[in-house]
Parts: structure tokens; C-alpha cells; sequence
């Protein structure tokens, strides 16, 4: 192993080790005496497309041992590359930005119907909603909307309603 290193290159003390013990589990030549690209890359490539979901790209990378993935269009021309530390940025994001998310998207927006009365406090990413609703399904729904925004660990669901329009729902 410790033959024709270019420029100088010796492996670290671990790596040496761990070959000469048998213990590297690398798949192909031996990577740490390549000398082109081809050599080191990981093959066939693992590669994702640019509206992919963040969970998606998460579990590839888990899949295939990556830490990024090349983000391709339709025609396979990259477009960028998406790291471990891109998407962990997603997941450990302020509580002010996934209350104010919640707010906009999730209650003003999307469902249409009168939010006004709801609260939302986030702590660790842990989202309690509060306040009241006309309908229980409208409620249902704000809350597992709210579990779907990026950042979000749990929801609490506290809110109440007026009116329980589908009687046959279980508590969940």
C-alpha cells in the first residue's frame, strides 16, 4: 500500500492500518492509489431531479452511502449539487421561520377558511397549535399540514372547534 504515492502522499496512520488488517470495505480498486477521477468516483452515479423532495434526496444519500447528490434535469444536464449539510439546514431551521411558514402557507393560504383565532408557538421545532376553528375537519386538517412543513419535529393540536362536522372521525 505504501508504494508510488504521488507528490508525497502517504495515507493517514488509521488508513494504513486498516488495510494491512483486512478491514477496508471499500468496493473497486483501491481508492487511495487512484490517480484520475474515474478511479475514485462512485459508480454508476446517484443523481436527482431538481423538484425531488428533501426527504427523497435524504434517503438516496442514506441508500447509497453519498454525502451529495448531482441535481439533474430531464436531459441529465446538472444543474447543481445538493450536500448532507444543504439538507440538514432544512430540518434545523429558527422556530420564528417555521411559525411565520405555518402562518402564511398553512393557515392563510391553503385552507381557506378563518385562521384568525389559531395561535401557533414553536419551541425546538415542536409546533403547538392553539385557539379555535369553526370546523373539527378544518382543525384535522390544519395540523397535519403543519407536520408536513420542513423544520417541524411534532405537532400538539389544541385546537378546538365549533362545529363537528363528521362525527365518525376517530380523536387522533
Amino acid at each position: 500500500m505504501e508504494q508510488f504515492y504521488r507528490e508525497g502522499y502517504r495515507p493517514p496512520l488509521r488508513a494504513r492500518l486498516r488495510h494491512r488488517l483486512g478491514h477496508d470495505k471499500g468496493t473497486g480498486p483501491d481508492k487511495a492509489r487512484g490517480e484520475t477521477a474515474a478511479e475514485l468516483m462512485t459508480f454508476p452515479a446517484v443523481t436527482i431531479g431538481p423538484h425531488s423532495a428533501v426527504v427523497y434526496a435524504m434517503r438516496l444519500m442514506d441508500e447509497h452511502g453519498v454525502k451529495r447528490l448531482p441535481v439533474v434535469d430531464q436531459d441529465g444536464k446538472l444543474e447543481g449539487i445538493v450536500s448532507r449539510h444543504d439538507l440538514i439546514k432544512v430540518f434545523v431551521r429558527p422556530d420564528a421561520d417555521i411559525a411565520q411558514e405555518i402562518r402564511a402557507d398553512v393557515l392563510d393560504r391553503s385552507l381557506w377558511v378563518d385562521t384568525s383565532h389559531v395561535e401557533i408557538a414553536v419551541h425546538q421545532g415542536v409546533v403547538r397549535l392553539t385557539g379555535r376553528m369553526e370546523r373539527r375537519g378544518e382543525a384535522q386538517i390544519a395540523a397535519r399540514m403543519a407536520l408536513r412543513v420542513n423544520g417541524v419535529v411534532d405537532v400538539i393540536d389544541e385546537i378546538q372547534w365549533n362545529t363537528d362536522d363528521n362525527p365518525g372521525w376517530a380523536d387522533q
